[in-house]
């Protein structure tokens, strides 16, 4: 802030203040200093992934994606701009293009859970019961203590009626995670027995 006091044309202050609103949860606010590093500059790729996620954030889907598919324009090889594009799809009900999304992220980056965790999730919603339980026993491969992969995966084993599978994992669930914050796992349990 005081950078931009001394020097208000200063994009990169503008930027990292936007950021960090970001991280703040203060998406308002790092909008707007994202759109005051437009009046400046041309932008970036990673300043259009964040503003993306700003909009996202504030509920503004279709700007949000604009947002995202010139951050992806710009450098199709980072993933973050996927990841939550993936998740502007998921918000507007375009199921398919977050999978579609999540897909590329888990190409560019095949160690990453949360890549895996959403295509999962996505899949689960779409009912491709199989596929989403591939992808969150991938997920749980590479983190067996991702919880909400296990709540996932017993779900979709659920829907499948597979009722040992799914009690299993929601009792490691309980096991794993007492407080039951998460989702009220007994009456789950319960209803799967």
């Amino acid at each position: 802030t005081k950078a931009i006091t001394l020097k208000p044309d200063f994009a990169k202050a503008y930027q990292l203040r936007g950021s960090l609103l970001l991280e703040s949860d203060e998406p308002s606010a790092a909008l707007e200093d994202f759109n005051a590093v437009l009046k400046y500059t041309h932008g970036s790729g990673f300043l259009f992934a964040s503003r993306g996620e700003a909009l996202r954030l504030l509920g503004r889907y279709s700007e949000a994606i604009a947002d995202f598919d010139e951050s992806i324009r710009r450098d199709s090889s980072v993933y973050l701009p996927y990841l939550w594009r993936g998740f502007a799809h998921q918000s507007a009900d375009n199921r398919p293009g977050a999978a579609a999304d999540v897909t590329r992220v888990v190409c560019l980056e095949p160690e990453r859970v949360t890549g895996y965790f959403h295509r999962g999730s996505c899949r689960r919603k779409m009912d491709r019961l199989p596929e989403a339980i591939h992808d969150l026993s991938k997920c749980l491969e590479l983190d067996p203590e991702y919880l909400p992969a296990l709540s996932e995966r017993g779900i979709a084993y659920g829907l499948m009626e597979d009722r040992p599978n799914a009690i299993q994992d929601f009792t490691r669930l309980l096991e794993q995670h007492e407080s039951g914050y998460i989702f009220n796992l007994r009456a789950m349990q319960h209803y799967f027995s």
